[in-house]
Formats: C-alpha cells, structure tokens, sequence
C-alpha cells in the first residue's frame, strides 16, 4: 500500500469520526446506542491504519542494512502530544453535557498515538539505513539523502553530522544506538564505496 493512500485513509477516518459526533450532537439521526458502536469501529479502524501508515513509511528494500534509531528526543515529541490531547479531552469533559462525546476524539489521537510509538519501538520501525548510494532516515516520516547531494559528514562526541544539498542536515545521536560500532563500520564502507573521502571531515 502506497504512504498517501494511507495517510488519505487516516484522515478520511478521522473526518468520518467528526463528521459522526456532529451529526449525534445536534441531530437526532444517531442515537446513545448506535454512537457507541460507531466509535468503537471507527476508532479501531483508526488506530490500525496509523499503525499501518507507520509500517509502509518504513518500508525499504529487501536486504537494508539497518540500525534501530529510538531517541529520547522522538519519545518527547510524542508524550508532548499525547498530553497536549489528553488536556483537550479532559477541557471538554467539564461542561457535563452532549459535547462531551467529543472528548473521544482526543482521547482515541492521544491512545492512538501510545499505540503507535509502541508499534514502531517493537516492529523497530525507526532506524537509520544504508540502501544502495542512498541514505535513509525513519522516524515521523522517512528522509532520504543521496551520496551525490552530501557536501560534509563529521563526527563529534557521539553525534554524527550529514549535511547535504541546501545546507540541510541530519542530526544522528548515533550513542543511543546499540550496533552503534556496526553503525560506524557501514557508514566508513558507504563513504568509500560512493568515493565520499574528500567530504568527511577530521572530528574536533
């Protein structure tokens, strides 16, 4: 499955989901027991499809050598959403009326997100990769640098720099890696073998 084809279904599910509350609130077309039904399956289908979404943005070719790449910095990001929508959820919980059904939304974004973090931790769908004169980069999303585009690449006190066109970089905390000596020896085989040499420069 294609990335936008399942990030298009992430969405349509997430509108399909407002679309519902809205609908239950203010009409009567929807009842307290149909509701229920509708977000437990919506919501399932909704988690599932972000998991899935992680699962093909990571995809690469058979045979990639890659290296887990789980930073605190990542697990910050997500706990600074999850908590964002939790708080959103809980505003929305105080009226004690109808509009409380919309604190599922945020409930399912923050648990979804749990989820998912989980998902990619276990699956290790966050990694670094060599692939061919390709360097990739999986986290939120996947950054592919080509060897033809790298203009430095220095190493300094645990953290390896690649910049590359646009003076545009990559940032990896390559001392959170466990293979982080396997790391070292295939970007050392992947700087020779795309005659990058003359772009690595000595560590301060």
């Amino acid at each position: 499955m294609k990335p936008l084809l399942t990030i298009l279904s992430k969405y349509l599910i997430l509108f399909a989901l407002a679309a519902v509350s809205l609908v239950f609130i203010f009409t009567s077309y929807i009842g307290y027991a149909e509701i229920k039904y509708l977000f437990a399956g919506l919501g399932i289908a909704y988690t599932i499809v972000c998991c899935l979404e992680a699962e093909v943005i990571a995809s690469t070719v058979k045979g990639t050598q890659t290296f887990r790449y789980f930073t605190p910095a990542f697990i910050t990001k997500r706990f600074i959403k999850v908590v964002f929508f939790v708080c959103a959820g809980s505003v929305l919980l105080f009226p004690h009326s109808i509009i409380n059904y919309l604190s599922f939304l945020c409930f399912l974004i923050a648990a979804t997100e749990i989820v998912v973090t989980l998902w990619r931790y276990l699956r290790g769908l966050c990694f670094a990769a060599f692939e061919g004169n390709t360097f990739l980069l999986a986290t939120n999303k996947i950054v592919t640098v080509y060897a033809a585009g790298i203009e430095k690449i220095e190493k300094r006190h645990g953290i390896t720099y690649l910049v590359y066109e646009h003076k545009a970089a990559i940032t990896l905390r390559t001392d959170f890696m466990k293979d982080r000596e396997a790391f070292d020896a295939a970007l050392s085989n992947w700087i020779k073998e795309n005659h990058l040499e003359g772009k690595v420069v000595a560590s301060s």
